[in-house]
């Protein structure tokens, strides 16, 4: 979950975009992602969308619930490339927002702006 600061600072962003247009807002399914996107969804009356593509790096989901399942960088890469390519495909219209996790982040921006190498963080 998020600390008390990190409440803090989910509703400090959804203040910062509130004037932009946001029409959807796209999270992780995990509590600390939805945290984070729920202020900014409500703030900028967006729709919000759960996606596990947007899962950290390592993290799946069974019929238990959450659990660990090791992942390779060219998993997690192929993950990140499906999540901009059904952006692409269902979401034609106005802005939007993406909360995950670290890890999946580098590589959606990473493939958002064709960089092939994945090694290292920004």
């Amino acid at each position: 979950p998020l600390t008390p600061h990190g409440f803090i600072q989910a509703a400090s962003l959804a203040d910062r975009f509130s004037a932009v247009k946001i029409s959807k807002v796209y999270t992780s399914p995990l509590e600390r992602a939805i945290s984070t996107a729920l202020p900014l969804a409500e703030k900028c009356s967006a729709e919000i969308s759960f996606d596990t593509l947007l899962l950290e790096k390592d993290v799946c989901i069974s019929h238990k619930g959450f659990s660990f399942s090791p992942e390779t960088e060219s998993q997690c890469k192929e993950r990140a490339r499906k999540f901009i390519e059904s952006i692409l495909d269902n979401h034609c219209n106005g802005a939007i927002a993406v909360v995950a996790h670290g890890e999946i982040l580098q590589y959606l921006i990473r493939e958002s702006l064709g960089i092939a190498d994945c090694s290292g963080r920004f």
